[in-house]
């Protein structure tokens, strides 16, 4: 939405009013998205490692076609992150990865076709350069918040 705000063609402004929402969003654009937080970046990594040990596990079945899309979908804020670069929704998620990274768009796309035909190989490598990229695969040993253990994060055993 921001996007459209600030390139859109303004077509009938009587008191000024859409000029400078055109340039705020302008502002807002060119500023980038928030930086994101050590801890959303470590949550959206094991929300990765999750959908893939997910995919791992079941490539064929009818559950992978859902985890194929959600892992699909899910990394584009990790890629986004290091350079506040926004993330769009729907159709725009795509464009937006294309802007930030062509080429890394266009093998999100191969991966996606190739998992849904049962082949979850490309997915999981595209998955993992990103994780890579930001530290690796988490292993349910890695704290998630602070020294706080899986047990005690849920209230006890």
């Amino acid at each position: 939405m921001l996007r459209m705000w600030s390139e859109g063609v303004l077509i009938l402004d009587l008191d000024g009013t859409g000029a400078e929402l055109k340039r705020r969003a302008q502002q807002l654009f060119a500023a980038g998205y928030r930086p994101v937080s050590p801890e959303e970046l470590l949550k959206l990594r094991y929300q990765i490692n999750d959908l893939l040990v997910d995919l791992e596990g079941d490539s064929s079945g009818p559950d992978s076609v859902i985890v194929a899309a959600t892992t699909g979908l899910r990394p584009v804020p990790p890629e986004a992150a290091s350079c506040r670069a926004w993330i769009g929704t729907g159709k725009w998620m795509l464009r937006e990865a294309r802007a930030l990274d062509e080429a890394w768009a266009g093998n999100l796309i191969a991966a996606l076709r190739t998992c849904f035909g049962g082949d979850p190989r490309p997915m999981i490598e595209l998955r993992d350069r990103t994780l890579d990229e930001y530290g690796g695969r988490l292993s349910m040993a890695t704290p998630r918040d602070g020294p706080a253990t899986r047990c005690s994060s849920h209230g006890g055993c």
